[in-house]
């Protein structure tokens, strides 16, 4: 089944798909499938063995829509194709997942912003219908760029435009509910720029990678390391000026044979622009084995011609000659003048001298002018009252 920008599904035989090698070209999808209007892109294809009612198609447009729908009542498609959903103007069909219903569901935005919720939470709804609000955006540049069908194991990868990504745990993001804004997946700023790309991804994945300009690399998912949720990311991808990140796909990995792994590397190198010298000429081939035959045995019926080898001259060593040593020679003698004593000088010791460290000052004493005291009043004697008590006067005897 292939699903179009413009919300329309086609569908095709996978035998009628014409079979190539993986460095094949391919053939333009316009040529099997002729009835596309112009402007519609292809934009997911979901291979299904049979329409039955225990699998669902969940459908996510860019401004945030998602709808939930029996996979049996997309049974009967004519070759013009029908509507696979309604979308409003301006809005494009984005993704397009199977589910059994059980499951979670992921939808990542440009802004790094990620809304993780019960498959639940979304009511089975008619083909011919718009659906309801899966995410709500921050600003009306901000847009949808991933939905993924998402379990318990496994990791979330997220890659940006500008090459860089990393590799989270799927339980440090958080259940919401379905029409909240999320939880922040990865940080977008000018180094990495707007996510590209996010899905559920093995150990035993591979991702093939490839750019605006036609490089593509694959790199194992175990040689990314694991990451929290709220960081910047590592380069995964090196671009060119003007490159950037278009599409990521996620394949098994393959246990190639040496030949072909050497050939897979070198069209890999090629694609990026690193062409390695070989050794061996281009064009030359090489010869078989009754070739070589045959020249070995020319070989043996040519005779043999040793070159003569020049008479041995005798070497007559000249004598060594002696080396003798020069004689030392003996100091001249000179006479010894008598010189006259020098007279001792006797030194008085000086006396130490304690340097004072510090200088001493004497603080004299401040003059204050003192008040002249005022001589005290005479104080007049007070006269001293009879405090007496008066005698009693004896009475005379008669």
């Amino acid at each position: 089944m292939f699903f179009t920008n413009h919300g329309r599904v086609y569908w095709m035989k996978g035998y009628k798909i014409p079979e190539g090698d993986r460095h094949a070209k391919g053939k333009a999808i316009i040529n099997l499938l002729p009835r596309l209007e112009e402007g519609e892109k292809i934009e997911t294809a979901v291979p299904i063995h049979e329409f039955d009612d225990a699998h669902y198609l969940i459908f996510t447009t860019k401004k945030g829509t998602i709808k939930k729908t029996v996979l049996s009542a997309y049974g009967n498609i004519r070759v013009n194709g029908i509507i696979a959903i309604k979308l409003e103007e301006g809005d494009e069909l984005m993704g397009v997942e199977l589910s059994d219903g059980t499951k979670t569901v992921m939808i990542a935005t440009a802004g790094g912003q990620a809304c993780r919720f019960n498959e639940r939470e979304l009511r089975p709804m008619g083909r011919a219908t718009h659906g309801v609000i899966g995410i709500r955006l921050k600003n009306k540049k901000d847009m949808v760029v991933a939905m993924t069908v998402v379990d318990i194991t496994g990791s979330l990868f997220t890659i940006t435009e500008n090459g860089f990504g990393k590799r989270s745990p799927i339980d440090e993001y958080r259940m919401t509910h379905r029409g909240s804004k999320g939880v922040r997946t990865i940080v977008t700023n000018e180094r990495n720029g707007n996510v590209v790309f996010v899905s559920q991804v093995n150990d035993e994945n591979e991702l093939i990678i490839t750019t605006e300009h036609g490089m593509t690399v694959r790199i194992p998912v175990r040689d990314i390391r694991e990451q929290g949720r709220n960081t910047m990311g590592v380069r995964i991808m090196r671009l060119n000026e003007g490159d950037k990140v278009v599409s990521v796909t996620i394949t098994k990995i393959l246990e190639e044979n040496g030949e072909e792994a050497a050939q897979v590397e070198d069209m890999e190198r090629m694609q990026i622009g690193i062409v390695q010298e070989k050794t061996e000429p281009v064009g030359v081939q090489k010869p078989s084995i009754e070739q070589e035959k045959l020249a070995q045995e020319v070989k043996k019926q040519e005779p043999v011609f040793e070159p003569k080898r020049p008479a041995k001259k005798e070497i007559k060593f000249k004598k060594p000659i002696k080396i003798t040593k020069p004689k030392k020679e003996k100091p001249a003698l000179v006479k010894k003048i008598k010189t006259s004593k020098p007279k001792k000088v006797t030194r008085k010791p000086k006396k130490n001298k304690i340097k004072p460290t510090e200088k001493t000052k004497t603080v004299k004493p401040k003059k204050t002018k003192s008040k002249p005291v005022k001589k005290p009043k005479k104080i007049k004697p007070v006269k001293k009252l009879n405090t007496k008590k008066p005698q009693k006067k004896k009475p005379k005897r008669k």
